[in-house]
């Protein structure tokens, strides 16, 4: 009798182990890598920025060490004119006045075609006298009269006369003589105000 042949027996391998993955552990890596992106980001703009500001002021402080300063121009000061003064060698120099006229000052009644004569105080420069130092005008009107005059000098005596023999004043009006701080003695010293006076025509 014949030993009966027993069929080998197959094994199949053992199932393969399942590993199992943790949920959302992809995306925690992915928001870890971009959070640290973000944080270099950060770094390197804030240390840009800096450097920014650095060099900014380097160049500020360039401009300002060698910008020349503009030269500082003092205001002028106004110069008050100072009146004459007269050294111890002309003190005995006499200060020009007018010490008469003719007509006196406030005369009335007086003649159409009077002389006007002034007489100084001491000798006068005969060339400071024109139609600009010494006038004659119409106080009525305001019209002023002197080129109807000529002017002689003679002796501290100034006197106007009619320069034509029909010239007269009217009558009825005042006339006004002014003598202004122009005119001057020898010794080049002015008169020290303004003299005027004046008188009524018959």
């Amino acid at each position: 009798m014949t030993a009966k042949q027993e069929k080998p027996v197959r094994m199949s391998p053992p199932p393969a182990k399942k590993t199992s993955r943790v949920p959302g552990m992809g995306l925690g890596l992915l928001i870890g890598v971009l959070f640290g992106l973000l944080v270099g980001t950060i770094v390197l703009l804030t240390f840009q920025l800096q450097r920014q500001d650095v060099v900014e002021e380097l160049k500020d402080a360039v401009a300002t060490s060698t910008e020349v300063a503009a030269p500082v121009v003092p205001e002028p000061i106004p110069i008050t004119p100072r009146p004459a003064v007269f050294t111890e060698d002309r003190e005995n120099i006499e200060i020009p006045e007018i010490t008469a006229s003719v007509p006196a000052d406030k005369a009335t009644d007086i003649s159409e075609r009077t002389d006007i004569v002034l007489t100084f105080s001491t000798d006068m420069d005969e060339d400071t006298f024109d139609t600009n130092s010494v006038t004659v005008v119409n106080k009525d009107d305001g019209k002023d009269l002197t080129d109807k005059f000529s002017l002689s000098y003679k002796q501290q005596d100034l006197t106007l006369s009619f320069k034509r023999s029909g010239d007269t004043f009217e009558r009825g009006i005042t006339i006004e003589v002014l003598v202004t701080t122009d005119v001057q003695s020898q010794e080049g010293v002015p008169l020290t105000k303004e003299h005027s006076f004046n008188f009524e025509v018959r």
